[in-house]
């Protein structure tokens, strides 16, 4: 696509889907485009191109989509879903994806299942970025790590939405006095909790079990232990000193 290309997609939902298989540094190069709510890229070439969400009107959600190769969004919109499509066997690639300043909401939605974990999340945002979700359904879904960074270390309240069974990696850049809650029915493995900053992890309203890692004994021992009540829950309780214990709940 160039400057030269108009995209309406009026009324309704629509989807624009877009692969990559060459060098192109760019996905929309300033394309007019607009009524577009869903944009599934798949990136497939050998260079990371660079998708701005805010050359869009009405974008909601952007899709790595079977991609193997890198994506980095930008000017994702308050309220938009990034996310990762797989078939169940494709190894999907990296994400990085910013916010604009005024979101207060990450949304991260891993669909279709991914096989074999191989691909990270990176978050950014502005100061007011406090909330993320972290989805995954239709499959079992992985991915290595969930980071956030920039200004956008102040998020402190993650939820885990296991509609089918998820693995997150470690989840890194919280704040100071984050709480994790995780629901849903699939297994919720959430890696090893960042040392000091999450103060308690509240799987009640799980149902399909899943695994943690405790990793600080002073921080978590009273604040956390007691809020894992989700059945079948198994957490590792990591001391400084390298020794673990293993429970269920």
């Amino acid at each position: 696509m160039s400057a030269a290309d108009v995209i309406n997609g009026g009324a309704g939902v629509d989807s624009l889907n877009v692969t990559l298989s060459g060098t192109s540094a760019a996905v929309l190069n300033g394309a007019d485009v607009k009524n577009v709510e869903i944009l599934n890229v798949r990136n497939v070439g050998t260079r990371a191109p660079s998708v701005d969400a805010g050359q869009v009107v009405g974008l909601t959600e952007v899709n790595s989509d079977h991609s193997t190769g890198t994506l980095t969004l930008t000017n994702l919109a308050a309220g938009a879903t990034l996310g990762f499509k797989g078939n169940g066997v494709a190894a999907l690639s990296n994400v990085t994806g910013a916010y604009v300043a005024a979101a207060t909401a990450a949304n991260v939605v891993v669909d279709g299942g991914t096989g074999a974990a191989s691909a990270a999340v990176a978050i950014n945002g502005g100061a007011g970025l406090t909330f993320a979700t972290i989805a995954g359904k239709n499959g079992a879904n992985a991915l290595t790590g969930v980071s956030f960074g920039g200004t956008a270390v102040n998020v402190k309240a993650v939820t885990i939405d296991a509609q089918s069974n998820l693995t997150t990696g470690n989840i890194t850049g919280l704040a100071a006095a984050t709480t994790i809650t995780v629901k849903g029915a699939g297994t919720a493995n959430i890696g090893t909790l960042q040392s000091t900053n999450v103060i308690s992890v509240d799987a009640s309203a799980n149902t399909g079990g899943g695994t943690a890692v405790l990793n600080d004994v002073t921080t978590l021992a009273a604040r956390s232990l007691a809020r894992l009540a989700g059945r079948g829950f198994g957490c590792a309780w990591r001391c400084p000193c390298g020794h673990a214990l293993t429970w269920d709940h």
